[in-house]
């Protein structure tokens, strides 16, 4: 089944970006809130490492300098969703950077809807499916197939979340890949946990449910 959130975030939108960048803003505006203790950035930059890349089967782990509260989690939840929803939506095609590629004469620029729309009725450059957030202590992981959508979608969560960081929940390490970044916590135990070997669903929505 579809996430219930993330289908309040695309129901109605008509894949309109800036209504669905709209509504997440909204959404993170009022978790935040909920956090009572008011919450701050981290001057230690944020580090980033890559293990073992595999965009159909990506497990991403973060480590915040604390134990992870149960009132901070939906923050990162957050950040997660946004990115998938954006990625379901096609964001990340590097195919289709037109206003970048006109980055001198981007005002009245002819734009190309016959580039933008691609070759086929088949979406292209889209996630595929996102298992749910899950923490312990210190630690938040998420696993995600990207589909086919580019690799600078991981670009645009770097980015996103050295700002994240800075600005609103300092996280201390960011692991791209791999599985077993944590030896007492490792990914076969997750109910999001894919095998390699096994085939993928992804007309089941956003979230793969439990095997």
């Amino acid at each position: 089944e579809y996430d219930p959130e993330i289908k309040t975030l695309l129901d109605g939108s008509n894949s309109d970006p800036n209504e669905v960048e709209k509504r997440i803003r909204e959404r993170f505006e009022q978790r935040k809130e909920r956090i009572y203790q008011e919450k701050e950035g981290s001057t230690v930059p944020l580090l980033v490492k890559f293990r073992e890349f595999k965009s159909q089967n990506l497990w991403i782990h973060l480590e915040s300098h604390n134990n992870i509260s149960e009132m901070e989690q939906p923050l990162l939840d957050e950040v997660f969703k946004a990115w998938f929803v954006l990625g379901k939506l096609g964001g990340f095609n590097s195919d289709n950077m037109q206003v970048q590629a006109n980055f001198f004469e981007v005002s009245n620029m002819e734009y190309d809807m016959d580039q933008a729309n691609g070759d086929g009725d088949v979406p292209t450059a889209v996630f595929h499916a996102m298992g749910g957030p899950e923490y312990k202590g210190r630690w938040c992981r998420c696993w995600f197939d990207l589909g086919s959508a580019d690799e600078m979608c991981v670009d645009v969560l770097i980015n996103s979340l050295i700002t994240f960081s800075r600005e609103y929940f300092g996280l201390k390490t960011m692991v791209i890949g791999g599985e077993n970044v944590l030896e007492d916590w490792p990914v076969q135990e997750s109910e999001f946990y894919v095998d390699d070997a096994a085939e993928m669903d992804i007309e089941m929505g956003p979230f793969r449910p439990p095997p």
